[in-house]
């Protein structure tokens, strides 16, 4: 039902709340405000349609939320089984009390992924963004850039390298060949020198994951509807769980920020507060 139900005359931009896009034919489709990046795909058989975003050309000063750029993160939303919500007036039944009369029940855009001003009688099921993907171990100062962040206690990190995970790509056995030789530095090998600074890196080494963790289906995306003037959400950095015999998982670790000293060379992020983490 492409021809009554066309994707972005339906939807807000996830990233910036936009809903002006721009596209080329035969190509893809972009956010016309923060560059979000758009895929459409089928939903296996029910009329409707999938959308993809990607960040990959994120820009940050229009993103309400600020993310590495990566093509490995991705965001998509479903909308399949409605009627026609571009038909602004009542035809038949309508099953919401504030949509009687004269007056239309219309979509708010402050809850979910549809823009304001549609009709909210002819939806039908509509899944938010999930947010998904692999995290990013790879920091290219030419794609990223590198940003101050000041902390609530005013100690200053570059993001988005707090973001982007190293990894070993070592195999188990030379995992704990590593953490072995942090431990025998640590008893044999006498005080003084580089003794201490070569056990904390083996430390560190065997600690990080061997491949990049992957970030489930649906980890926390936090509505953009409650940020006030002027804020966004950081993605700071993950926290890594990898269980015996399982692939590393990942969950972000989000901040709310304010641009302190914008510029046309870039941005400075000042931390106003932790965003809490979902209950497991």
């Amino acid at each position: 039902h492409v021809d009554r139900n066309p994707p972005f005359r339906l939807i807000q931009c996830p990233l910036c709340g936009d809903t002006s896009f721009t596209t080329v034919g035969f190509a893809q489709v972009w956010c016309d405000t923060c560059h979000a990046n758009f895929t459409i795909r089928y939903t296996a058989g029910d009329a409707g349609f999938c959308l993809d975003a990607k960040i990959g050309h994120l820009q940050y000063g229009a993103s309400r939320y600020l993310i590495p750029r990566s093509d490995d993160l991705i965001l998509t939303m479903v909308f399949k089984n409605s009627g026609d919500p571009l038909i602004l007036r009542r035809e038949g039944y309508c099953y919401r009390d504030d949509c009687a009369g004269e007056q239309i029940a219309l979509t708010d855009g402050q809850d979910g992924p549809l823009r304001a001003g549609l009709h909210a009688c002819e939806l039908g099921d509509v899944y938010d963004w999930a947010f998904y993907g692999d995290v990013p171990i790879r920091f290219d100062a030419r794609r990223h850039g590198s940003y101050e962040l000041v902390g609530l206690d005013g100690k200053t990190e570059y993001w988005p390298q707090t973001a982007v995970l190293a990894v070993t790509n070592f195999s188990r056995g030379e995992q704990q060949d590593v953490a072995n030789a942090a431990r025998m530095l640590a008893a044999n090998a006498p005080e003084g020198g580089y003794r201490d600074s070569l056990i904390e890196t083996l430390r560190t080494v065997a600690q990080r994951p061997s491949i990049a963790p992957y970030l489930p289906h649906r980890s926390q995306w936090p509505p953009f509807h409650e940020l006030g003037d002027g804020e966004k959400y950081l993605l700071y950095r993950w926290q890594v769980t990898q269980l015996d015999g399982q692939l590393p998982t990942a969950t972000p670790v989000w901040l709310v920020v304010t641009d302190i000293a914008p510029d046309k060379y870039g941005h400075k992020w000042q931390v106003v507060r932790e965003v809490p983490q979902p209950s497991p």
